[in-house]
């Protein structure tokens, strides 16, 4: 992927996360947190606002396999995805569990279940670890570019 391209999938990812649907379901997810909408029914507000949170970051994460190494590093710099999958990963272990099938919970998915996200996120740990991307290693500073609503 050459550098236009690489800025118009991080254009692209910025306007996914800015949308006003995926605002209003951050600041729910920052209420009550990712498992309480993850165990919500299935028809609910709560469990659609957390499967669009998670699929958010999922299709961001396929989008981000196909940066080079050095637009990779780059990309780590301005989007918190270990800090992401931290308060998304809750959700994604119910969703994938099913938990209580008599609660009205929604039905389990694949087990696979925002496994793109999830392996960025270790890719991202391990980039923290590099003299790159060390000061990284902090939540703080992982922050600073979150835009959690």
């Amino acid at each position: 992927m050459n550098n236009f391209e690489y800025l118009q999938v991080v254009v692209n990812i910025a306007h996914l996360r800015s949308n006003a649907k995926y605002k209003e379901a951050e600041l729910m997810r920052r209420k009550i947190g990712s498992a309480v909408m993850a165990q919500s029914p299935q028809h609910s507000e709560e469990y659609a606002n957390v499967r669009l949170l998670i699929g958010t970051w999922n299709r961001i994460s396929v989008f981000a396999g196909e940066f080079s190494a050095t637009q990779k590093r780059r990309f780590f710099k301005c989007h918190p995805i270990n800090l992401t999958w931290k308060v998304l990963k809750p959700g994604v272990d119910v969703i994938r569990q099913g938990l209580d099938q008599t609660k009205d919970v929604p039905e389990p998915v694949s087990k696979e279940y925002g496994k793109d996200l999830e392996a960025l996120a270790v890719e991202y740990v391990k980039w923290t670890k590099t003299a790159d991307g060390r000061e990284y290693q902090s939540e703080a500073r992982q922050a600073v570019c979150a835009d959690f609503g």
